[in-house]
């Protein structure tokens, strides 16, 4: 599996960035920032190297979504997944599920010092949320989410790498007939897996990918899964941000 590699910028870098992209003149950047044209044509050349780009035009796009997530006037997000896996075991009464989760992080831009987890169900109950065995330090609803926070020490620096394992119990949370919990996208991940265990004796009617744009409110269903082992699974690499990636079921 390929290692998701994202472009670092420097600090005079993420300076000219920003006024790359509505296409300011380096005259307009040089002057803006204090700076010489010489300087502003070197740090472009190191930008434009940087993304594979020969031109500001062919970077745009995704110089656009880097500044977007990463910059100090976008998301701020400071680590991205080079791996996100998922196992969910259901339980016997069908409503509740035990969930595993490994996690592969890297740190960008600045030393990370917390961990956070956001997570939401319409029902039931997310239980018993630990990392690496732990409980989580914090706790805090955040509009209809509630993030879980765990402080990083000592704190992971930019460009190294931490592996945490999550687990947590999710109680009474798939009363209907149509079941599913989806991966959302808040920032880049290299690769996704998601395995759903069911019961041998206790099988779904149907098993599916659906996947969720959450900019467009849509829903889409992608295509039946065949499981193997009492085992559906779905890999997603490169996923799409700010869409979710699911596994539904229906019973009847």
């Amino acid at each position: 599996m390929g290692m998701l590699e994202i472009p670092t910028l420097t600090a005079r870098e993420l300076d000219i960035a920003p006024l790359l992209v509505p296409n300011a003149t380096r005259s307009e950047i040089a002057r803006h920032l204090g700076v010489s044209k010489e300087t502003v044509k070197h740090h472009t050349r190191n930008i434009l190297r940087k993304f594979e780009a020969a031109n500001v035009r062919d970077a745009f796009e995704a110089l656009t979504v880097h500044l977007y997530v990463f910059g100090k006037d976008g998301l701020g997000v400071n680590y991205f997944y080079q791996s996100f896996e998922r196992r969910l075991y259901l339980s016997e009464d069908r409503m509740s599920a035990h969930v595993d989760e490994t996690i592969v992080l890297e740190a960008i831009y600045r030393p990370m010092t917390e961990f956070i987890s956001e997570h939401y169900v319409t029902n039931g109950s997310v239980e018993n949320i630990h990392l690496d065995g732990e409980p989580f330090d914090v706790h805090k609803r955040v509009g209809v989410n509630t993030a879980s926070t765990k402080l990083i020490n000592p704190a992971l620096k930019p460009g190294e790498q931490i592996t945490l394992k999550k687990t947590a119990d999710y109680v009474g949370v798939f009363p209907d007939n149509i079941e599913w919990l989806s991966v959302l996208v808040s920032q880049p991940i290299g690769v996704i897996d998601y395995w759903v265990h069911f019961n041998a004796y206790d099988m779904p009617k149907e098993v599916w990918e659906h996947h969720y744009n959450v900019a467009a409110s849509r829903h889409f269903d992608v295509f039946p899964i065949e499981l193997e082992n009492n085992v559906a699974h779905i890999r997603v690499h490169n996923p799409d941000m700010k869409k979710a990636y699911g596994i539904r079921w229906k019973w009847d």
